[in-house]
């Protein structure tokens, strides 16, 4: 996300230079903020609702957002298919989009 962002605005090799740390998901991100190993982070907008405390939020101005899919799927190793197909039904149910959209998230339909 960060290449996108950075190359929309024409930055990408000063923020390319200051790259310290790379997390795969936003429990990584929270632990590298926790543990004071970086200074700033590129996130999504759910943050603002989670970890107020820990972080000052600043938003990008709207030609320069990124968005990003959330994939959703039973995993073959799964022990119980039958409740995570259920779990998967409601994500994509009206409650769930509903929870998605409280968070900040957009649910789009094909």
């Amino acid at each position: 996300m960060w290449d996108d962002i950075s190359s929309k605005a024409g930055l990408t090799d000063q923020i390319r230079r200051n790259i310290t740390d790379f997390a795969d998901g936003c429990g990584a991100i929270m632990a590298l903020i926790n543990r004071k190993k970086v200074d700033a982070v590129f996130g999504w907008d759910a943050f603002k609702r989670l970890w107020m405390k820990t972080m000052e939020i600043v938003e990008l101005p709207k030609e320069l957002e990124v968005y990003r899919s959330t994939g959703v799927a039973v995993v073959k190793f799964s022990r119980n298919k039958e409740l995570a197909s259920r779990f998967i039904d409601f994500l994509v149910s009206e409650s769930g989009k509903k929870i998605y959209r409280e968070y900040g998230w957009y649910h789009a339909t094909p």
